[in-house]
């Protein structure tokens, strides 16, 4: 039986400078100093970006974001950024973060806006996980993501945002599953900042 999905996305952020713009999409000189900044920031999963751990995390996220733009395109999706926009998708009621990362901020936006776009990818959890288990096989990688998320079937795929239906009712069939929503059209992210701008001086800073 078909249940009700999820149908809000957000992005979050702390720094205003930095919305909607993956680390891998600076310049290789700017990386260093922009790093440093929001390792010091209470940034959502900001050990990723200290001197210990960046080298290795920009490793694996540029990796999947090879993966994610080579599926995409064998899948007929418009390709109009190197690097995408990420988002997640979030029951209505799940857009607030708790305890150390409850200060984020965030734009949302509805995923039905989005459904017909050529230019729109998802994958069951966040891509990194997601294609972690296959660098793991193929040596390309020492990093074991089970600590965080088992594999699943629908691990390591790329899905067109018109798959979203069907995929959504496939992963019901297990307890843990999300969603990451990868934007490859500049003008659709300009479009949610718009809106996100207009509420937020209609109602007041989020």
């Amino acid at each position: 039986m078909t249940q009700d999905r999820p149908d809000t996305l957000v992005h979050y952020y702390t720094n205003e400078d930095h919305i909607f713009r993956t680390i891998t999409s600076y310049e290789e000189h700017e990386l260093d100093s922009i790093l440093d900044n929001i390792s010091d920031e209470n940034t959502w999963w900001g050990l990723r970006y200290s001197k210990e751990e960046r080298h290795g995390y920009l490793r694996e996220r540029r990796m999947t974001e090879e993966r994610l733009y080579e599926e995409f395109v064998k899948k007929g999706g418009k390709v109009l950024m190197k690097h995408p926009a990420y988002m997640y998708i979030r029951g209505k009621e799940k857009l607030e973060l708790d305890g150390q990362y409850a200060h984020c901020k965030y734009m949302k936006y509805s995923l039905s806006e989005l459904k017909n776009s050529d230019s729109v990818s998802f994958t069951v959890n966040d891509s990194m996980w997601s294609f972690a288990f296959e660098f793991l096989k193929n040596g390309r990688s020492e990093f074991d993501p089970k600590e965080y998320y088992e594999e699943l079937p629908l691990s390591g795929q790329v899905f067109h945002i018109k798959e979203f239906q069907a995929v959504y009712e496939e992963s019901l069939k297990y307890q843990k599953q999300g969603f990451e929503l990868q934007i490859w059209d500049r003008a659709i992210v300009d479009e949610i900042i718009r809106k996100n701008r207009e509420e937020m001086t209609k109602y007041g800073d989020k």
